[in-house]
C-alpha cells in the first residue's frame, strides 16, 4: 500500500495529515510545532508505516517550511517541496471531493496520493541543501531559546503580577513586555486613576506602533489590578526583575 503525507505549513507550526493512495484516512489532521519535540512526534506518527511507502509533499512557504524539510530529509524520507501557485491549481480542480476538503493538509495528501508516481523528490546533495540544514538548525535553536525566555517571563509574571501573561498574546506581547516595566506590581496600577492610566498606556502602545491596542490591553491590566495581589512586595528588586526584560 502506497500513502500521501500532507503537511500544511504556517509559520513556527505544521497541520499533518496522512492517507492512502485508496483514500483511507491513516492520521486525521494533527498540529506539530517547529521544535524538537514537534517533528519527534511527526516521525512518531510516520513510523507505523513503511517508509519506502511515504511520499511528502508540503506546499513552499518562503523559509517557514525549511525546519521540516530538512529534518524529514536527514531521516532519508520522500520529500517533495511544491510551488504554491502548483498547488493551489491542484485544489482549485477539487478533485477527491472528501468530507474534510476544508483541511489543507488533507489536500495536500491527496496530492500526494493522485501524484503518487510523478513526484519528484527533493534534491538533497547539493550546496542548496546544506545551507539549508544549516539554517533550519539555527532556526530551531532561536525557537527553544524563545521558548525558554517565555517560560522564564510567565514565571516572573506569576511572581509579580499574577494572570498578567495570560492577558498577552502575540499581537500585544512586545507592548506588554514594555508596560510591565513600569507597571510590574498591581498596587502600582492601583495609584492611578484608570482614565489616566489609560491613557498613558496608549501613548505607549502608538510609539510602538500598536494602534488600538493600548486602550484594550490597558483596561484589561487595570481589571485585573483590582483583583489580584503579588506574593512580591512593590519595592526595588522587583522592580530589578522587570526592568531586565
Amino acid at each position: 500500500m502506497k500513502y500521501g503525507v500532507g503537511i500544511d505549513v504556517s509559520k513556527g507550526k505544521s497541520t499533518v495529515a496522512i492517507l492512502s493512495v485508496e483514500g483511507e484516512i491513516i492520521e486525521e489532521p494533527f498540529e506539530i510545532m517547529h521544535d524538537n519535540n514537534g517533528l519527534t512526534l511527526l516521525e512518531e506518527k510516520m513510523k507505523k508505516l513503511p517508509k519506502e511507502d511515504l511520499k511528502i509533499v508540503m506546499e513552499e512557504s518562503g523559509t517557514y517550511h525549511l525546519p521540516v524539510l530538512v529534518y524529514l530529509l536527514d531521516k532519508e524520507y520522500f520529500v517533495t517541496s511544491e510551488n504554491a501557485l502548483k498547488i493551489k491549481k491542484y485544489l482549485d480542480r477539487g478533485l477527491r471531493k472528501a468530507k474534510t476538503d476544508k483541511k489543507d493538509s488533507y489536500k495536500l495528501a491527496e496530492y500526494a496520493c493522485d501524484n503518487w508516481f510523478k513526484l519528484n523528490k527533493v534534491r538533497e546533495n547539493d550546496e542548496i541543501y546544506n545551507e539549508l540544514r544549516f539554517l533550519s538548525r539555527q532556526y530551531l535553536s532561536t525557537i527553544a531559546v524563545q521558548v525558554k525566555q517565555k517560560v522564564n517571563f510567565s514565571n516572573l509574571c506569576d511572581l509579580l503580577f499574577p494572570g498578567y501573561y495570560q492577558l498577552l498574546d502575540d499581537n500585544n506581547f512586545i507592548l506588554g513586555l514594555e508596560i510591565l516595566k513600569k507597571y510590574f506590581h498591581p498596587e502600582i496600577v492601583k495609584k492611578k486613576k484608570e482614565n489616566q492610566f489609560i491613557t498613558e498606556i496608549d501613548k505607549v502602545a502608538k510609539k510602538l506602533g500598536h494602534k488600538g491596542a493600548g486602550i484594550t490591553l490597558a483596561n484589561k491590566i487595570y481589571t485585573l489590578a483590582q483583583n489580584t495581589i503579588s506574593p512580591r512586595p512593590n519595592n526595588q528588586y522587583s522592580q530589578l526583575s522587570a526592568s531586565s526584560w
